[in-house]
């Protein structure tokens, strides 16, 4: 019974203050109307109790409003509602009517107050009035009748009861309600936990998989038959993340959470990944891909376009899917509107069509239509179902038309802001350019593939504002060409092999251009060029403009790479020993230093040296995971550890991931298994601008059909002591100014690092030596040393497996090796091992007074002000970790003397620092510098 009751006032002091604080303000306003109308007709008793009711209910509103306690403004407004309605049972009104109003107290009290207070205040109330009528306490007032003395209380006692069993049913259901909602949020919390462990639990192994089957098909030293393997399983495992992926986002909109991003994007790089994948998906089906892009769409859209891409793919994959033979055309057009454009988006094809009942049920969820005729075809029945609803959510529409057995077109619309409205696509020069098309249109079987040319032909030469025409036969094209003055020839494969002659003779004055698929491509001469299909507005302008244009579509997204970084530090942390080498050997390619730690707190020993460029981190590991990691390094001092981007690169995609992430200190998010094209895009959004440098011929990965075998281009290596400056070049992107660079850095902090190997060897602190030996094997391979590197190799698996003897026996031969190849790296270059030993090593005068000590004649002199001022730019080169600006900065001012004396042996600990990536103490240095030179102004 105890429990029940806390229940009800549970219940009641969940009210709705609003609405009691609104009731208590009726009633006084009430009570006012009644006071008024009784001064009217001279009732000065009825005066007094409405006029005190009144300000009652005011004085208890006000306390209510500053309190805000239910208690005060249920108990007060009651109290006021009693005396009202015993003085009603008292004078009786006319006839004795007023009583009657008693019966409006239980249900009116009880729904407002709730059964706690309200109940209670009618049973009070009841109980008072039972006891006036059954005593002689009612010869007092109102002459009552028997029947009205004996049967109102009875009446009013069933009224209660009533009311109160009538709102006891409203509050069971209320608390069934909450109680359901309650299992719905925990299932719903379920459902997103097991979404998030299914998500790691999967992508982790398929990243490996991905992963390792991207490093093999890298391979030159492999059979074709493994090749071919490799690459099916690939395959198999994108499509399986694909399905992956699809219950994710269906998960996200069903739960009301998917969440659009908008953002400046160019629909030229939309279009492009929407072709990569039909190009890859088509493979050797007999298709002819269309696309039809309006070349004056703005070349600034604002809008999601990872969804819009989404959604084209998903269209375009279907039409794929579902069509052996003719076309798949991708229609793109705009609408002018006050707002920006409408864009409009088709995807027809000649494939099987869909039966009108089946148009109906297209969209639902987990549904595919006519299953027994499509049994082959692989898919969830979800694709559809998410595409309309991101389109609904984007405020646009999309809709379908099919004839069964003819073919299909699905179109959507949707509404972009402009950020830059110039076309997307323009020609120079347009006027100039005579250009001719050759295609044989009585090829095609399929008579809908013939028109689709004829209409892009027409349409690229409006578009364009240029002269295009097209010529469907070998006379016709070579009538064309005696009458008419052409500067561009465009010829399909086969209609170029028939007069293969006759295109050689034309290319001596005229552009050749050879339009044929990926598949059985020919070798095109020297003299003319060649473009893969589809053939559309994009890479004809490419021709016309003469740009260079990127041939094959495939190479860009999974062979060739669009920059380098050799002087690049990055450091990956995962606890999976596979995920970090299939990180390392997809970031290979960018010839950066990438080291690894196999933990957070090992990462957080690396980070101390302060000389990487960026972080992966991946967010499950044992111990310390990636979030507890990267808050650890963001609390760690200095401002190099609050600005280091730290990428989260985990296999929990699911919603909310991202901006967990975020609010956790991570500068972005990256999901696993790693694509190539986010891994690009993720370096090159977060590393330094002055690192990223274009790849030289002999960088670049090999391209070509990563189905077909390699040949390999290694060549023998030089030997050259304990440092192969060959593979140290190799590794740094076959730039030798990086590779001293580096190595130049390598060299300097040698002499730490011996210091902090030997130390950690002597204190047996074998967790942090492991750490240590694994950077300085990274390191060593990056400059060169396969020797040392392999002798670290063995000391940090020694350590990791717990064979401490080993590491007893090899530790010293292991620093042996380290002081002769920091030796040999310091004679290579020409410089001191630890030039801060040098500069520090003199302590009986200050830096300053050092430098000042001889007179330097030669130098042009420096004024404060001027000097003011390159102090000033170190820091703030310093404070934005601009390693080149403070060596700039150094290498000028030391051309100059102050007070007759050098500067540049004073700024050189400074460029030094700066080299090796130590801008703390970079700063420190130059603010005593600046002291000590007596330049305040700074």
């Amino acid at each position: 019974m105890r429990d029940f009751l806390y229940e009800l006032k549970k219940d009641a002091d969940e009210s709705d203050s609003r609405t009691l604080g609104l009731i208590t303000a009726a009633i006084a306003f009430i009570g006012m109307f009644m006071c008024v109308v009784n001064i009217c007709t001279h009732s000065w008793v009825m005066v007094a109790i409405t006029g005190g009711l009144s300000l009652w209910c005011i004085v208890v509103f006000l306390i209510f409003k500053r309190s805000g306690e239910l208690f005060v403004v249920s108990i007060g407004t009651l109290s006021a509602v009693g005396v009202m309605m015993m003085y009603f049972v008292v004078t009786g009104g006319v006839d004795g009517f007023s009583i009657v109003w008693l019966l409006l107290v239980p249900p009116i009290g009880i729904y407002c107050f709730k059964i706690f207070y309200g109940g209670a205040f009618s049973i009070l109330l009841g109980i008072l009035t039972a006891i006036y009528l059954w005593t002689p306490l009612h010869e007092l007032g109102y002459d009552y009748s028997d029947t009205y003395l004996l049967r109102f209380p009875i009446v009013y006692f069933f009224d209660t009861v009533t009311s109160i069993y009538i709102n006891y049913r409203l509050w069971l259901s209320r608390k069934k309600q909450r109680e359901l909602l309650e299992m719905s949020e925990r299932a719903n919390n379920t459902k997103g936990d097991f979404l998030a462990n299914m998500s790691h639990e999967i992508r982790t192994p398929m990243n490996a998989i991905v992963g390792m089957c991207e490093l093999i098909l890298r391979e030159s030293d492999i059979s074709p038959a493994v090749r071919e393997y490799c690459f099916n399983i690939q395959n198999s495992g994108r499509s399986l993340l694909s399905i992956i992926n699809d219950i994710l986002d269906f998960s996200k909109i069903e739960s009301g959470k998917m969440e659009l991003v908008p953002d400046e994007f160019n629909i030229a790089s939309t279009l492009n990944d929407v072709i990569n994948m039909a190009v890859t998906r088509k493979e050797d089906k007999d298709i002819e891909l269309i696309v039809r892009a309006d070349p004056d769409i703005p070349i600034g859209l604002v809008g999601d376009e990872i969804r819009i891409r989404q959604v084209i793919i998903n269209l375009v994959t279907n039409a794929v899917k579902f069509t052996e033979k003719g076309c798949v055309v991708i229609k793109v057009t705009q609408t002018k509107h006050d707002y920006g454009i409408n864009l409009s988006v088709s995807v027809s094809d000649t494939g099987i069509g869909i039966s009108p009942e089946n148009l109906e049920k297209l969209f639902n969820s987990f549904q595919q239509v006519d299953t027994k005729k499509n049994r082959a075809v692989e898919g969830t029945g979800l694709g559809l179902a998410i595409s309309k609803r991101l389109i609904k959510s984007m405020g646009g529409f999309i809709n379908v038309s099919s004839v069964y057995g003819s073919g299909s077109e699905f179109r959507f619309v949707i509404p972009l802001k402009v950020s830059d409205s110039r076309p997307f696509i323009s020609i120079k020069e347009a006027d100039k350019i005579h250009a001719a098309g050759y295609i044989d249109l009585s090829k095609f079987e399929n008579k809908r593939v013939a028109q689709e040319y004829k209409t892009l032909i027409g349409e690229l030469g409006e578009g364009l504002r240029t002269d295009i025409e097209l010529l469907d036969s070998a006379d016709d094209l070579k009538a064309a060409v005696a009458s008419k003055k052409y500067t561009h020839l465009f010829a399909a494969k086969d209609e170029y092999l028939a007069n293969e002659d006759f295109f050689k003779e034309q290319s001596r004055d005229k552009k050749v251009v050879v339009v044929q698929d990926r598949q059985g491509a020919i070798d095109i001469p020297s003299h003319m060029q060649c473009i893969y299909k589809p053939f559309y507005s994009l890479s004809v302008a490419s021709v016309l403009n003469n740009e260079s244009i990127l041939t094959n579509l495939n190479e860009r997204r999974d062979s060739s790479i669009r920059f380098v970084a050799p002087k690049a530090r990055i450091l990956v942390v995962d606890d999976n020993i596979i995920n970090l080498k299939v990180a390392v050997g997809l970031m290979r390619p960018y010839h950066m230093q990438v080291l690894t730690a196999d933990s957070g707190q090992a990462a957080i020993s690396m980070l101390r040296s302060k000389d990487f460029h960026l972080v992966f981190m991946d967010h499950m590991m044992p111990e310390m995971d990636g979030v507890e990691a990267t808050k650890a390094i963001r609390a760690m001092e200095g401002e190099y550890y609050k600005k280091l981007p730290i990428i989260a690169l985990t296999a929990n995609a699911v919603n909310g991931a991202r901006d967990m992430f975020i609010s956790s200190g991570f500068n972005d998010f990256m999901p696993k298994p790693i694509e190539m094209s986010s891994l690009d895009r993720m370096l090159k959004t977060w590393l330094p601008k002055e690192l990223i440098k274009a790849p030289s011929g002999e960088m670049r990965y090999p391209g070509g059909d990563r189905r077909k075998p390699r040949t390999p281009n290694a060549q023998p290596e030089k030997k050259e002591g304990l440092i192969s400056e060959e593979t140290g070049i190799f590794y740094t992107g076959g730039d030798r100014e990086a590779y001293n660079d580096i190595l130049g850095v390598y060299v300097r902090k040698s002499p730490e690092k011996l210091e902090q190997i030997r130390s950690l060897f002597e204190n047996k602190d074998w967790k942090n030596y492991v750490i240590e030996v694994h950077a300085l094997k990274s390191s060593s391979l990056t400059i060169g040393s396969k020797q040392l590197s392999e002798l670290a190799k063995e000391l940090e698996l020694a350590g990791k497996g717990g064979n401490y003897r080993l590491i007893e026996e090899k530790n010293d031969a292991l620093l042996e090796m380290y002081s002769k190849v920091a030796a040999e790296g310091a004679e290579r270059l020409g410089i001191e091992p630890d030039p801060k030993d040098t500069a520090s090593s003199e302590k009986t005068a200050s830096p300053a007074e050092s430098a000042l000590a001889e007179n330097v004649p030669e130098l042009p002199a420096i004024s404060s002000e001027k000097l003011s001022e390159m102090i000033k730019r170190i820091y703030a080169a310093c404070d934005s970790f601009d390693g080149d600006e403070i060596s700039a900065a150094c290498k000028e001012t030391a051309e100059y003397s102050f007070n007759g004396k050098s500067l540049k042996p004073l700024f050189d600990p400074v460029c030094a620092d700066a080299e090796d990536f130590e801008y703390d103490s970079a700063r420190e240095k130059t603010e005593k510098l600046a002291a000590e030179l007596g330049i305040t102004e700074v």
